[in-house]
């Protein structure tokens, strides 16, 4: 077996132990009616509980971000005892983990100026992205532990 292979392995184990189930799509793996009940919960929403609450129930939709693979979709994990995206997006490839924190905002938001200058709401949004890249930075190996080495 070769280096990828095991640590893919370690991965996905690490993932399994600590609760995260892999979520597979393919390129146009699109179900209208989930979509269609996305579009309708969207609508419907004043802030961004109702989407966090769907997209937990329906984490595949957050794993195909970019392209079909497989990846995990973990939900509100901390950082520290400071931070909290909304979800942690893991992707396994050849440079190892890649991560995408993905930060929900109420979908009644208005984001940005009339001429194009972001709001409050967007600035603290940004700031926010900031911090948890300096905790990252700044916490790297605590950030690489799973969760059930934390706590030891």
């Amino acid at each position: 077996m070769n280096d990828y292979v095991e640590y893919a392995n370690y991965v996905a184990g690490e993932m399994k132990r600590n609760g995260y189930a892999k979520q597979c799509v393919a390129r146009g793996d699109v179900d209208v009616q989930l979509v269609m009940a996305y579009e309708a919960e969207l609508n419907a929403a004043t802030d961004e509980r109702p989407l966090q609450r769907f997209f937990e129930d329906h984490p595949g939709i957050l794993a195909q971000e970019l392209a079909a693979n497989c990846r995990w979709v973990l939900p509100q994990v901390s950082l520290g005892v400071r931070y909290v995206p909304d979800f942690l997006v893991a992707r396994l490839g050849s440079g190892g983990v890649r991560w995408t924190l993905v930060e929900l905002e109420s979908p009644t938001a208005q984001l940005f100026t009339k001429d194009g200058h972001p709001r409050k709401e967007l600035r603290k949004d940004l700031s926010q992205i900031q911090d948890w890249r300096n905790w990252l930075i700044a916490n790297r190996d605590l950030a690489r532990r799973s969760r059930n080495e934390q706590g030891r």
